[in-house]
């Protein structure tokens, strides 16, 4: 992929937690590309493997470690084919997030919000579909926006109440939307969501926090009292529960929220569970219907961009002040869980701007985004 902006190479873009991707060299936004698509050999090539190594993945009976990789490989091919603007690839690279086939480590919420701007990009699109001479396929650009249209609406049908609360991904707007830019209606309807487990989710992705690459940096999960003391009662191997976790230097706190969602009226203060001793005084005393927000920093792990001392920096931003940045994450984040990882602090990072003033910059965006 070549960015539009500075016209250099984009081997790895910045992934970013609403789905976009944006340049690491000159930090524009990558999710234009998406705006011009085309088809070439190398794309059709790209995504035929994709879709060969997806499928190798669905027959293979023992579904192991050797079947995860070729899911892996599935992923990573359909990427490269995004990149270089194939329609299809976007499309399937949503129904990946849709369906929890990537970043497990990120709640349902956030997977949706990743998947609807790949589903989106392709159904919306104003754009005139390029095909090159000499590829393999027959490619009808209406019926690709079509079944885009038709994955997304399914996918909104069934997204989280938090997700379809906020007007860009309300279900009724979009089918209106896809009404109106291509002609056809759903018998689709909104229905009541299935709730996935958010201690499970929570789990999953503090344990994501001492992988090797892309390791999360922060976020937050709403949490009852109930679900927090579930989460605290798994494990990997009967051995590595978030116990464990805390005490290997993964740093978790909690803070009490009112009826609406943000934190309590007084203001609240963040409770840090640092030990095995100390959570289990705090879980003894916390009743099983306590609305709770729980926060975690991450210094473990792989981080592309920033050593210890940036990583530093920026959690000391966000603590500052009895952890305003973090409490208006809370209050004004559109009542939503979010994992970021350091490719969303760098984006906001310049020459003159460092660690502590890029994340701020990033939760004021996020802020206004979500309110805006």
């Amino acid at each position: 992929m070549i960015c539009q902006q500075c016209h250099k190479k984009v081997e790895t873009p910045l992934e970013l937690y609403d789905g976009g991707w944006a340049c690491p060299h000159c930090k524009h936004g990558l999710m234009s590309a998406f705006s011009d698509f085309s088809v070439t050999r190398e794309n059709e090539e790209l995504f035929t493997l994709s879709e060969r190594s997806y499928y190798r993945w669905l027959t293979n009976a023992r579904r192991g470690q050797e079947g995860r990789t070729w899911l892996d490989k599935a992923v990573e091919l359909c990427r490269e084919s995004a990149r270089l603007g194939n329609p299809l690839a976007v499309t399937r690279l949503g129904y990946y997030y849709d369906k929890d086939y990537v970043e497990e480590n990120r709640s349902e919420a956030v997977r949706c919000r990743i998947a609807y701007a790949y589903y989106s990009a392709v159904c919306f699109s104003d754009a005139e579909l390029k095909v090159q001479e000499g590829v393999l396929g027959r490619y009808e650009w209406k019926q690709i926006r079509v079944r885009a249209a038709e994955m997304m609406l399914n996918m909104l049908a069934f997204a989280p109440e938090e997700l379809t609360a906020l007007d860009k991904f309300n279900f009724a707007y979009n089918r209106s939307r896809v009404r109106a830019k291509l002609g056809i209606d759903t018998a689709a309807e909104r229905v009541e969501p299935m709730h996935v487990g958010r201690d499970r989710q929570a789990f999953e992705t503090l344990y994501s926090c001492f992988a090797k690459q892309r390791a999360p940096l922060f976020g937050i999960f709403r949490l009852s009292g109930e679900e927090l003391k579930r989460l605290f009662g798994m494990s990997v191997g009967n051995r590595f529960d978030a116990c464990r976790m805390a005490e290997r230097g993964l740093y978790m706190g909690i803070i009490a929220c009112g009826r609406g969602g943000g934190v309590a009226e007084d203001g609240g203060t963040f409770t840090a569970l640092r030990n095995r001793a100390r959570i289990g005084q705090v879980l003894a005393e916390t009743e099983d219907g306590a609305s709770l927000c729980l926060y975690f920093f991450n210094e473990s792990g792989g981080h592309r961009f920033f050593g210890r001392y940036g990583l530093g920096a920026i959690r000391k931003a966000l603590e500052a002040n009895r952890f305003a940045l973090v409490k208006r994450l809370i209050d004004d984040g559109g009542r939503m869980d979010y994992t970021f990882l350091d490719d969303d602090v760098y984006l906001y990072k310049t020459t003159a701007r460092g660690g502590a003033d890029a994340v701020k910059k990033l939760i004021n965006a996020v802020c206004e985004g979500e309110n805006g």
